[in-house]
Order: C-alpha cells, then structure tokens, then sequence
C-alpha cells in the first residue's frame, strides 16, 4: 500500500472514530433529556393527589359563596329533559352548560400539592374562614364541601381542603375559577342581535328633547343616507358620519347582564331612558319553495333598545323593548349615539 492510500485510509477510519464519538454523545444527551422528563412526569404524577371523586352525572345539589351570599342550585327532570334551576328562584333560566362545566370540573377535584396531612392548622391557610366552600350532593344523599383558602403568593394557586376530612392542598386557580361567578353570569339570557349594516333600512334616536332619525336614501346618486328631521324635512348626510354612527349600532354587544327581568327599572334610568334607538333592519333565510327548490326569503325585523343611566364603571345600563332583563353596553358605543343630535346636524351634505 503506498503512502498515500495509507494517508487516505487512516483519515477514514478517523472520521469514522470520530463520527461514531458524536453519535455516542448524541444518543446520550437524548437519553438524559428522556430520563429527566420521565423523572419530571414521575414526580409531578407523585404530587398530584385526588381530592374530590364523584359521578358528576349524580350530582343533583351544588352551592357555593359569593360576596357572603350562598348561591344554590338544583337539578331536575322535566319532559325528559334535566335542567339546572337556581333555589331562590325557579323562573330565573339557569345556563346548564356553564353550571355542568363547574359541577365536572369539581367533582374529579385533584391537588397539586399535598401542604398538610391534617387539618389542625386551617388558619395557617386561610380555611378557618374560606374565602368559598363549594358543596356538592347526589341522588343517593353524599354530600361533599370543599373550603377554599388563601392564594399562594408565589405560584398563585389555592389551598384547599374537604370539611371533616384530614388534609391541606394546593389547586389550580383555574380549577375554582367558574366559582367567582355571580348569579347573572349564570344565567342563559338573550344576546344582542346579528345585524349588518347593509341590512339596515332605518335607525332612529329618540332622545329626551330630541329625535334624530336617519334614512337609506333609496334612489339618487347624490347620497347613500339621509336625516329626517321631527318637522319631516329632508337633508342628505356624509356616508362616512352615517357609517360610523351605524357601527355603533351593530358592532355593539352586551357586556354583561345585570338583573334578569327587573322589577325596578328606575334603578337604572331606564323608566325614563336617555335614549331609545330603534333599528329596521333585514334578515334573509334560505326556504324550500314549492318545486322543492331553495329560495332566499328576505324578512324585516326591528330591534328597540332602551339606554338608561351609567354604572360605577362608566358602562350603561340597557334594555331590549320586549323584555324586562337588565344588560350593560360599552360607553365608547353609547356617546357617539347620544351625541347624534348634534353631530348630524354637522355632517349634512351642502
């Protein structure tokens, strides 16, 4: 063999040395990233601990507190159908869903943690007064209160424990979170309509001293909206104003509901509202025709909307025309509808 292919063989079986070096180191870095994810797992496995077990499907009771109030809840049986029903009062529609999401979500309860084996020091974590205790009984009568506790400073999670039974532990903020809920989150009331503005006919802002009333201009090309003045005049208005203003209207939502069928609308300025807005708008449905074909059918619909007075926060209190329930509206699309009085007057065209 001449000294070149030596020179040439022995840098082969060098690189090969050295290849199979780096596969070594490879293969043992993935193996110890392996193993220490496995030790992780084991370990977060041995901590978690199992605090509540029941059948949420037997689940016929729960309670919980909110703001020192006990919030109660029953389920029943009608026309084979299984509803959640609110104690203090029946006629109060109850969203099943969310409260059968709470009653899961409780009933296979786990620990994060386990703080304490007994429970001699419940001060120590807030438990002597829990800032909740959540109650669950089934059919066959077990009944089951898990407290609440202090927040974790450090990892945010609670303590928790179950009334008469040995035990502190750590949970997950988010697996006791539904429970901040206060009635009226609860309740499966009306959204606000799906309109779009190219739908929209017709809007009207009836005011305590005025009443702006704004028009699809219908055919002329000189402008898309018009004002109809309370003495019956006529003026065309910018598109751009008249857009804006109709984003307020449909873009809007209901932030919250605030009291389900109020007996009380002066509470909320709503006896004597600040505004009454009324929208004709359409909506269009596919039907099958005679022939069997499918045939779009084009509906007009209305929608009056009552704003009253603000809250704390600014917000403002709002009622639909044909019920009593009590929701919440963005200030930022409640002005622009209360000043329309005079921003109208300022846009129309010359």
């Amino acid at each position: 063999m001449t000294g070149k292919k030596k020179h040439r063989t022995r840098n082969l079986i060098l690189a090969v040395i050295v290849l199979a070096v780096f596969i070594g180191i490879y293969l043992a870095v993935v193996n110890f990233a392996k193993r220490e994810e496995e030790k992780e797992q084991a370990a977060s496995q041995a901590d978690t601990v199992q605090i509540v077990s029941m059948d949420s499907d037997h689940v016929d009771h729960i309670s919980y507190l909110h703001d020192g109030q006990t919030l109660s809840f029953h389920k029943k049986s009608e026309d084979d159908t299984e509803n959640w029903y609110y104690d203090g009062d029946e006629s109060i529609p109850i969203n099943k869903n969310t409260l059968d999401s709470m009653v899961s979500g409780m009933t296979s309860l786990e620990g994060t943690s386990t703080v304490a084996e007994d429970d001699q020091n419940y001060e120590e974590y807030g438990l002597d007064q829990p800032s909740n205790q959540i109650t669950l009984q089934d059919t066959d009568g077990t009944k089951i209160t898990v407290l609440i506790g202090d927040t974790n400073s450090i990892t945010g999670e609670y303590y928790a424990a179950v009334q008469g039974e040995a035990g502190v532990y750590t949970v997950a903020s988010t697996a006791v979170s539904g429970f901040e809920s206060d009635l009226m989150s609860l309740v499966e009331a009306d959204s606000y309509p799906a309109i779009s503005m190219d739908t929209i006919s017709n809007l009207t802002l009836a005011g305590a001293d005025e009443s702006v009333s704004i028009q699809k201009a219908g055919d002329t090309d000189a402008y898309n909206w018009k004002l109809i003045r309370a003495d019956g005049s006529e003026a065309g208005i910018r598109t751009e104003y008249a857009e804006e203003l109709l984003q307020n209207v449909t873009e809007a939502s209901y932030t919250g509901l605030k009291e389900y069928n109020s007996k009380d609308l002066s509470v909320y300025g709503l006896s004597e509202p600040a505004l009454t807005l009324t929208v004709d708008y359409t909506i269009e449905t596919n039907e099958e025709g005679d022939g069997g074909d499918t045939e779009t059918v084009t509906t007009p619909q209305q929608f009056v909307l009552m704003i009253g007075s603000q809250d704390e926060d600014g917000g403002y209190y709002a009622k639909p025309a044909d019920n009593s329930n009590v929701y919440l509206i963005s200030a930022d699309r409640v002005l622009p509808l209360l000043e329309a009085g005079q921003k109208v007057e300022e846009n129309i065209l010359q």
